[in-house]
C-alpha cells in the first residue's frame, strides 16, 4: 500500500542516509531481510497487516522497522531520526502520488541482540491513509 512512499521518504532524507551509511546505490533500508554479508548499520521494514481496513473510512497500516548495529550510540541515533520522520506524521508530510497519508504515530517498540550480537531496536508505526480520488 503505502510502503513504497514511506520507503522513498526514508530513503531521501539525508540525515538517515549519513547516519545508515547509505548511498544511492545502496540505501541500507531493505524490505523483510538483508544479505547476510550485509554490513550494519541497516533497517528492515515489514509491514504488519498489509492492505488492511479496521474502520472502513481510513485504511490502516502498521509497519515494523527493525534497525540493527554494532555501534549502540548509532543505534540510538538512528532510531531518534526514525521517530523523528514517522512520529506525529500529519497530512501531506510524506509524499504519495496515490495516497492521502493523515496520520502516523510510533505504536511500540523493543530492544534485544541478535545471533551475531548485534544490537537490534524495533519499532512499530501505525498509519492512516486513504487513495486519492
Amino acid at each position: 500500500m503505502i510502503l513504497e512512499d514511506i520507503y522513498s521518504y526514508l530513503v531521501n532524507d539525508a540525515n538517515l542516509q549519513t547516519l545508515l551509511n547509505g548511498d544511492e546505490d545502496n540505501p541500507k533500508i531493505y524490505p523483510n531481510y538483508a544479505k547476510a554479508s550485509e554490513m550494519e548499520p541497516f533497517v528492515i521494514y515489514r509491514s504488519l497487516n498489509p492492505g488492511t481496513s479496521r474502520e472502513g473510512v481510513l485504511e490502516d497500516e502498521i509497519i515494523n522497522f527493525e534497525i540493527i548495529a554494532s555501534d549502540y550510540e548509532k543505534l540510538i541515533d538512528i532510531s531518534l531520526r526514525l521517530g523523528e520522520l514517522l512520529d506525529k506524521v500529519k497530512e501531506d508530510d510524506i509524499p504519495s502520488a496515490n495516497y492521502r497519508i493523515f496520520y502516523g504515530e510510533k505504536t511500540g517498540g523493543s530492544d534485544f541482540s541478535d545471533a551475531l550480537r548485534r544490537h537490534v531496536r524495533m519499532l512499530n508505526f501505525a498509519f492512516k491513509f486513504k487513495n486519492k480520488e
